[in-house]
């Protein structure tokens, strides 16, 4: 399953601005760049729909 990744400054404004789509299993950091604010955004993946992460292994 494919996630949407919308940019957290433009969503404070009211603006949904889509990033990127990610996998349900991806994890890690990734910096998107947003057309929209002209910076790199910081997000933070967990892949929620692993079962190591069910477990608390992560």
């Amino acid at each position: 399953m494919k996630y949407a990744i919308y940019c957290p400054s433009c969503a404070k404004a009211g603006i949904s601005r889509k990033l990127m789509e990610v996998d349900s299993e991806a994890r890690g950091v990734i910096f998107p760049y947003c057309k929209g604010c002209h910076q790199n955004v910081k997000i933070c993946l967990e892949g929620s729909d692993r079962p190591d992460r069910k477990a608390g292994i992560y």
